[in-house]
């Protein structure tokens, strides 16, 4: 269950590193231009 794995420090700190690699990630390519979108999931 993730809400119990949040409780857990290691585990919480994992996430929240991975959390700003890709939000860092994210924003620099943002600026030098790229835009972000999901495609539709088909089924």
């Amino acid at each position: 269950y993730r809400y119990l794995d949040l409780r857990r420090s290691r585990q919480h700190s994992n996430i929240m590193l991975r959390a700003q690699i890709i939000q860092s990630i994210r924003g620099r390519m943002v600026d030098q231009g790229f835009t972000e979108f999901q495609t539709p999931i088909l089924t």
